[in-house]
């Protein structure tokens, strides 16, 4: 279970440190920053009523 455990730490960190994954990255925040309203935007996204 060890040895199981490095390989999959390993993997992680052989796959954080490629360029594929940085620009990846780069885009999943770009398009989820541009999911974000407004702050004088007329509506809202998320409304929570508690009676």
């Amino acid at each position: 279970m060890k040895n199981f455990i490095t390989i999959l730490k390993l993997d992680y960190q052989q796959r954080t440190r490629s360029y594929s994954f940085l620009i990846t990255l780069c885009i999943g925040l770009a398009v989820a920053y541009s999911f974000i309203p407004s702050p004088d935007a007329n509506y809202s996204t998320i409304r929570i009523c508690i009676r």
